[in-house]
């Protein structure tokens, strides 16, 4: 018997542990707690999730009147919608940006002249981008600009 209570208890322990730590960006918002938001945020929290209520973090920190926390919840989206273009292993272009926003794909040959080439959607993150018209060029090089 005192085996099982020693193991009930660790359990219990390990059990109010990680729910400790397991704590959504969404109540620690709602709490007013900096700290864990700032963690999570660091930490890769989406800052764009809803909750059961359909809320984002900033939602719910707006709601709770902690305007320090919605306003950095607000950088983080910000810093969200800016997209990366790296080159993927067949060289094809590779967008990591926010699901669902639209992006202006910029091309040049020399790095002066700046010429629209088409404006997408992101579908998925990273996403890979396809130049047919590519070859029509010895170099080619690629921007992005936010559609707003």
């Amino acid at each position: 018997m005192k085996g099982i209570r020693k193991l009930l208890a660790i359990t219990v322990v390990s059990l109010v542990a990680s729910t400790a730590f397991a704590g959504s960006i969404h109540t620690a918002a709602e709490q007013g707690n900096l700290a864990r938001v700032r963690t999570l945020l660091n930490n890769g929290a989406d800052v764009n999730a809803k909750n059961n209520n359909g809320q984002t973090p900033l939602d719910s920190a707006v709601d709770w009147k902690h305007h320090d926390i919605a306003e950095i919840i607000r950088k983080h989206q910000a810093l969200a919608l800016v997209p990366k273009l790296a080159y993927g292993g067949d060289q094809q272009p590779l967008i990591d940006g926010a699901v669902g926003q639209d992006y202006d794909v910029l091309f040049s040959s020399d790095l002066k002249e700046w010429n629209l080439l088409d404006t997408i959607t992101i579908e998925e993150s990273p996403q890979v981008y396809v130049d047919d018209t590519a070859a029509e060029e010895p170099a080619r090089f690629y921007q992005l600009q936010l559609v707003e």
